[in-house]
């Protein structure tokens, strides 16, 4: 099995990937996708 991310979109503070996980023979398995937000760092 192996999973490939792929950046959708690329902000300040958000962020989406898209995650495809295939078998040996190149068959797709699953799809996820993730959004992420960015934070700065709090004192």
């Amino acid at each position: 099995m192996t999973g490939t991310c792929t950046p959708i979109t690329l902000g300040r503070t958000l962020t989406s990937h898209e995650i495809v996980m295939r078998d040996e023979q190149g068959r797709r398995l699953s799809t996820a996708r993730m959004t992420n937000i960015i934070l700065t760092p709090r004192d």
